[in-house]
């Protein structure tokens, strides 16, 4: 599949300031310190670098950057000519004129060669680009170890995703495995553009206590909770064929985060060595969703006590669940919340069907979308720019699609073992070896009955999209009726004009309410940048004056160096104990070598001679003696002033 063009990137007050600031470290590099070599590297970095970032360079900008790098090389040969003498003999002026000649040659061949390749090969070119930058990202995961480091956290990339196939699970069941399994390690509550925290249960549940009138009892309450699905389930008659038993280990050690499956209860550790799983795992017991039939209506005698408290739980909970997760942050994704405002749909299944719709006939799954631009959230530019995306980013969106229709919903990120990964194993189980590949983010919804399920959006041949109650068959109905088909997108262009629209006004409601602040504490970082960049510049260019320097000025800035340290304030160098009084104040300077400074700078200053480099490097080189003698006498405010002022 072809890469599309990525679009231009928007100018925002960031990436002002980063310009500005990129402005200064080439005034820096070009200038002061004169270093051509590193801002022929840094532009060069930049061309480079720019399909990584989602950014089309055009012909123009490139023209002019390979033009930049002609004009730096021909002047840089032209200085190393002149150093070498060259010069002398060919005349500065010819040398520099071939030289541009010769280079401008080179930049226009290059050009004329570039430009059909960069225009009819593009795609392929930007392809080679993600190859390399794949072969890299995987070179350097397996050097420093991090190939087989687990999913954790809620990030939602911003960049290409390139997989290593190291393997980091390992996972064993005593059933064999006939639907997908979702293992979750991390669940997304609040969305913050671009990431997601984790969702906390502590206080809804705890909210979930006060309302039963159980406040003191939350513990159990929350115990309850985690467990109430499996144990509702476990009826003993079925309870062999149906409930499994399933071991994970991590390949790398790292036991921080544990992946939990669907509908499962954790082991203690005396079953979990009876069954003879691996020592440093821990296990589950769990029911596959097919084999999950809770009955409200009916328990056994042994759950009868149980099944009111159990059911009080859920109600409570979901009631609570309604208002945490359903929460969006409008301002952020603000043609996504105008999509659902001017869609409204009903019912679950509706509003399932159409997001689904809405996400795979407008996107497309890819490894390598490009980099998404740091001034847009990721959710709204994968939908309605790029256009392309990952799981991460299907799941993002539909979580927040879900709950801008009322439903309470979850992001949540872990590994998917399909059922053809487990293999029979010699010991009457079965195994599954867990790579990177198996990593994976989708969306779950609270059912009753089921509690929080797994909702598959993303686009793939061995997921299914099916939750209880709704199937591909139920969506190919739905689809029929609403007359929508995957394969005509469904963004129309009236459609995003409003939803541009309603980022403009988003925005500017946002700017007018809060912004101001954050614009005013950008400017002064601004300013303080440009401030300390000013002033350290004038400190290197001062330490580089000082090395060519006049003896006179010299003794003139030794004057002013005895003053600001306290120390000979009344003396200006024309007394008779000043050579006297100079060794004494200054014990690294010996009463000889204050003399000969003196007769250096008078020489100097009436002499008819010109004084000599190795006097003047004499007295350059005992100011700095007496400089770091007075220094390290100062309290550390003086020290400050004297370094970035005096």
């Amino acid at each position: 599949m072809g890469i599309a063009r990525p679009e231009p990137v928007k100018v925002t007050l960031f990436t002002l300031f980063v310009i500005w600031l990129v402005i200064y470290v080439l005034f820096f590099l070009s200038i002061i310190i004169k270093k051509h070599k590193a801002l022929s590297f840094l532009f060069t970095a930049i061309l480079l670098l720019t399909p990584l970032f989602g950014i089309w360079a055009g012909i123009g900008v490139v023209f002019l950057l390979l033009l930049f790098q002609a004009t730096l090389i021909t002047s840089h040969m032209a200085g190393y000519a002149k150093r070498r003498g060259i010069g002398v003999r060919e005349g500065k002026a010819q040398l520099a004129a071939r030289s541009s000649m010769a280079m401008g040659g080179l930049v226009l061949f290059v050009f004329i060669i570039a430009t059909p390749l960069t225009i009819f090969f593009s795609d392929k070119l930007y392809n080679s680009v993600y190859h390399i930058e794949g072969y890299l990202t995987r070179s350097i995961s397996n050097i420093t170890g991090t190939a087989n480091k687990l999913v954790k956290g809620g990030a939602v990339s911003r960049r290409n995703n390139y997989q290593t196939g190291e393997k980091q699970l390992m996972i064993t069941s005593t059933k064999k495995i006939k639907e997908t399994i979702y293992l979750r390690g991390f669940e997304g509550g609040i969305y913050t553009g671009g990431n997601w925290k984790q969702a906390d249960d502590a206080p809804l549940l705890e909210q979930v206590a006060k309302n039963m009138g159980w406040l003191r009892w939350v513990d159990k309450i929350t115990d309850t909770y985690q467990c109430m699905y499996f144990t509702m389930n476990n009826m003993w008659a079925s309870y062999s064929t149906q409930v499994g038993l399933m071991a994970i280990q991590h390949i790398n050690g790292d036991y921080e985060v544990n992946y939990v499956p669907y509908y499962g209860l954790k082991m203690n550790g005396v079953v979990y060595n009876l069954y003879e799983f691996p020592e440093d795992g821990y296990g589950y017991w769990f029911y596959e969703q097919k084999d999950l039939d809770v009955n409200w209506e009916f328990a056994l005698w042994d759950y009868d006590t149980q099944q009111n408290l159990y059911y009080q739980i859920q109600q409570f909970y979901e009631k609570e669940a309604q208002q945490t997760y359903t929460q969006v942050p409008v301002e952020l994704i603000p043609r996504l919340a105008a999509l659902c405002r001017e869609n409204p749909q009903q019912g679950l299944d509706e509003i399932t069907a159409f997001i689904l719709y809405t996400l795979q006939s407008n996107a497309v799954y890819s490894l390598t979308p490009g980099w998404a631009p740091l001034n847009e959230d990721i959710v709204d530019y994968f939908l309605f720019e790029r256009k392309s995306g990952y799981c991460v980013h299907f799941a993002s969106a539909a979580t927040l699609m879900y709950r801008l229709y009322g439903i309470p919903a979850r992001y949540a990120s872990g590994y998917v073992v399909p059922p053809s990964a487990f293999q029979f194993l010699e010991t009457g189980k079965y195994g599954a070896e867990i790579t990177d590949e198996f990593a994976h983010a989708w969306v779950e919804i609270f059912l009753e009955g089921y509690g929080w399920t797994p909702v598959e959006v993303t686009p793939s041949s061995e997921r299914t999209v099916s939750y209880p109650g709704f199937n591909g068959i139920t969506l190919e109905q739905i689809m029929k009726q609403q007359g929508w088909n995957m394969n005509i997108p469904s963004l129309k262009e009236e459609v995003e004009k409003k939803g541009e629209q309603a980022k403009g006004e988003y925005k500017a409601k946002w700017i007018s309410s809060r912004t101001i602040f954050s614009i005013i504490g950008v400017c002064c970082i601004w300013f303080v940048c440009i401030f300390l960049i000013g002033i350290e510049c004038r400190r290197w260019y001062q330490q580089e004056k000082l090395k060519t320097m006049d003896c006179r000025k010299i003794f003139d800035r030794l004057i002013m160096v005895l003053h600001f340290g306290g120390v000979m304030q009344n003396y200006n160098g024309q007394e008779r104990d000043f050579v006297d009084r100079l060794a004494k104040e200054v014990p690294d300077i010996s009463p000889l070598q204050a003399q000969h400074i003196i007769d250096i700078v008078t020489r100097a200053a009436y002499g008819q001679k010109k004084i000599k480099e190795i006097d003047q490097e004499f007295v350059r080189e005992e100011y700095q003696v007496i400089m770091e003698f007075i220094y390290n006498k100062l309290k550390w405010h003086k020290k400050i002033i004297w370094n970035y002022f005096k």
